[in-house]
């Protein structure tokens, strides 16, 4: 593959110059994008531009995607969050929506701007979060209403992220319906009951599974916790301290699963647990 100099040149003539493909023998992505009516859209936009200017408008962090504030374990509010600007914004206003549904006006007025001092502002407020709530309105529609009654105030970090990092997040997000947000914060009150151990620092649970799994991290090696593994000191003590997080959010009960057969990791588990506590999880199939 030949390099490609993108010195001088807009994202357009390094599109056209590197002829990348979907797959072998498929079709040029480029044409792939221009079939499509929104990618279209978006790369007539960004076209013009410089290949560094689209990189810093083109990032989208998987993490924040699945770091939604409401803790369906703990079912509330989390004061700490990884969402990013768009989504922190998006969730605020479904705070807001779901408290006003739901009758909770105190709670509600606590987080609102909005003001109400007469009859009349009680009218204006049923009228635009019933326009909110519409099945049809748009996510930069939403956003447009919540700033523009003062449901929330205007955010410069907001302005910011979505004119720069944000650039091509927002320019996909804005045209969706709200209600898809909506359904995607369902999925996640409802489904997703699993946390991670970073995620879990400050909050406590009766009963918690902590499963040590290494998988593909390289910060982090538990096999360290048994006098195996990593013998790199940093990432041995990261590994315990993460550790410590997750066992300490127990209350009542506390269940470690660690897929491994070797003995001396199991031996060394004595050190952190009773040996009547270890339990080789095969056994309990057998039986």
């Amino acid at each position: 593959m030949n390099k490609i100099d993108d010195n001088g040149k807009l994202f357009k003539d390094l599109v056209e110059e590197s002829q990348i493909v979907v797959r072998r023998g498929g079709p040029l992505i480029v044409d792939e994008i221009k079939s499509n009516s929104e990618l279209s859209a978006f790369y007539d936009e960004i076209k013009t531009c410089s290949f560094e200017e689209v990189s810093s408008k083109s990032k989208v962090n998987k993490e924040s995607l699945l770091s939604y504030k409401f803790n369906g374990l703990s079912s509330r509010y989390e004061a700490g969050t990884d969402r990013d600007r768009i989504l922190k914004r998006l969730d605020l206003v479904y705070e807001l929506v779901e408290l006003y549904k739901t009758g909770k006006h105190n709670e509600f007025l606590r987080i609102t701007k909005f003001k109400i001092t007469s009859s009349k502002d009680k009218i204006s407020l049923s009228n635009v979060m019933t326009e909110i709530s519409g099945d049809d309105i748009t996510i930069g529609r939403v956003i447009e209403l919540a700033e523009e009654h003062e449901l929330i105030s205007k955010d410069d970090l907001f302005t910011n992220f979505i004119n720069n990092k944000g650039y091509y997040l927002w320019s996909r997000l804005k045209i969706m319906p709200f209600q898809e947000y909506v359904n995607s914060i369902d999925y996640l009150r409802e489904y997703v009951s699993v946390i991670t151990q970073h995620k879990v620092k400050g909050s406590e649970y009766e009963n918690v599974l902590v499963l040590l799994d290494n998988g593909k991290w390289n910060q982090y090696n538990f096999d360290t916790l048994f006098g195996k593994g990593s013998s790199n000191e940093n990432v041995q003590n990261r590994t315990k301290r993460l550790f410590y997080v997750a066992i300490t959010r127990a209350m009542k009960n506390l269940i470690v699963y660690m897929p491994s057969n070797d003995r001396q990791i199991i031996e060394k588990a004595k050190d952190y647990f009773e040996q009547s506590d270890i339990v080789n999880v095969l056994s309990l199939v057998d039986e």
